[in-house]
């Protein structure tokens, strides 16, 4: 069936300021067992990878939650790198946004490829947007591989719409 999955990640960020951040919009819940778990199957994470701390979001492909974009990097003042890999129907997209960076890159058989920004230097040689691309991107920018989230020690919490008020 292959790979299939959402990323954000948040670099220099921690878990108590994305809930900060999020707050009214997300709610940081409760802690899930392991990623993709829970009632929404969207996580959250701090992950620390070489004494920098990161927020990792997981959700099924094309299912991160609203507000967790460029838009939230901004307002966390720090850079975000955002994918999503969907193997079995080829889908691939990759965003980095923030430090001075904003480059997209996106392979989808029914829309075609797209590419926005100058290339990253961690971007490899090969031009076919696949896993293994998304993967060199985030491992050599943050440290973090998707495809192996399990060898990072995290503790995961569930990640939901926040309760509508009743204003």
């Amino acid at each position: 069936m292959g790979s299939r999955y959402d990323v954000a990640v948040f670099r220099r960020t921690s878990l108590s300021e994305f809930g900060r951040a999020v707050g009214g919009t997300l709610t940081v819940g409760d802690q899930v067992v392991e990623p993709w778990a829970g009632p929404s199957a969207v996580t959250v994470a701090q992950v620390d990878v070489a004494a920098e701390s990161n927020v990792v979001v997981l959700a099924a492909p094309m299912k991160s939650p609203r507000g967790v974009d460029a838009r939230l990097a901004r307002r966390l003042g720090t850079e975000a790198l955002f994918a999503t890999v969907w193997d079995s129907v080829s889908v691939y997209a990759l965003h980095v946004v923030g430090d001075g960076v904003d480059r997209e890159i996106a392979a989808d058989p029914e829309e075609g490829a797209y590419s926005r920004g100058a290339p990253l230097p961690e971007e490899p040689s090969w031009p076919d947007l696949d896993e293994a691309y998304v993967q060199t991107v985030l491992v050599a920018r943050c440290g973090i591989d998707p495809g192996a989230i399990g060898a990072h020690p995290a503790t995961w919490f569930a990640l939901s719409p926040a309760p509508a008020s009743d204003a």
